[in-house]
């Protein structure tokens, strides 16, 4: 079977709106999402406080869908840093966004908890963790690995933490807001061609603020669309790792990889 997996990221009482508008696109062609929930005080707002947003996130989630945790806050409010290279690093390509880039196993182990306790007063027990701009410390993937989580994500592959395997999957996803945004709509659908043409997993990473640049909105859905039309199925991250421990199971998995 060839995966597509749409995570539909920042999804909190600040992005409710454009959350909503995405998850409309996504449900009038019956795809299954991976809605990245971020618990904390992103952008101001109060998950639990936000009777509107609850609501709405309770009457979306069905059984094609799931909820992963997104962080705690989605951004660097904590004195624990990387060192020079990877600030640099994790600054350009997360803008901000790293709150795991940097972090000791304690402050992590700290973090996942609110978060876990969090969603759960909502009802969700989410079985996977992906940080804000996919980059995790190795202090932080420890901590995500003793707290049980079964799956969490990079740029590149997809981590299943209890076979102590992963998957080679780039992500496509789009640069909103950046002088980039345009070279980056033209690379994602040649990426995405590429990632179809040999049949490898199709990761589409959406934002919230993706919906209010045309390119970027036409591109996601133009990627997803082919992909569709090309025989791809669309899963969660969740049903994803099921599937592929089942073929694990049965017979050889192509595509999975020892982690190193």
């Amino acid at each position: 079977m060839k995966s597509l997996i749409i995570s539909l990221h920042d999804v909190a009482p600040a992005s409710a709106e454009a959350s909503r508008r995405w998850m409309e696109q996504f449900d009038e062609r019956g795809l299954s999402v991976s809605m990245l929930v971020v618990p904390g005080p992103w952008r101001d707002g109060n998950l639990l406080a936000d009777t509107p947003f609850i609501e709405w996130l309770s009457t979306t989630m069905n059984k094609s869908h799931e909820v992963v945790l997104h962080g705690w806050s989605h951004t660097i409010d904590h004195r624990d840093r990387p060192g020079v290279l990877r600030a640099l690093a994790g600054q350009f390509v997360a803008r901000g966004c790293q709150e795991f880039w940097g972090l000791t196993e304690t402050e992590a182990h700290v973090r996942l908890q609110k978060g876990l306790s969090t969603l759960a007063q909502l009802g969700y027990s989410p079985s996977g963790f992906i940080a804000p701009g996919w980059m995790t410390s190795p202090a932080a993937v420890r901590a995500v690995t003793e707290i049980g989580f079964d799956y969490l994500t990079s740029h590149f592959h997809v981590r299943d933490l209890v076979l102590g395997t992963q998957h080679f999957a780039p992500v496509v996803c789009q640069r909103p807001g950046s002088w980039s945004s345009g070279a980056i709509a033209h690379a994602t659908k040649y990426l995405a061609g590429f990632l179809r043409s040999v049949n490898l997993p199709l990761r589409v990473a959406v934002h919230p603020d993706d919906l209010h640049d045309s390119r970027l909105r036409n591109t996601i859905l133009h990627v997803i669309d082919r992909a569709i039309a090309d025989g791809y199925q669309s899963v969660t991250y969740e049903r994803f790792i099921s599937d592929s421990r089942y073929s694990h199971d049965v017979g050889p998995a192509h595509q999975l990889e020892s982690l190193a």
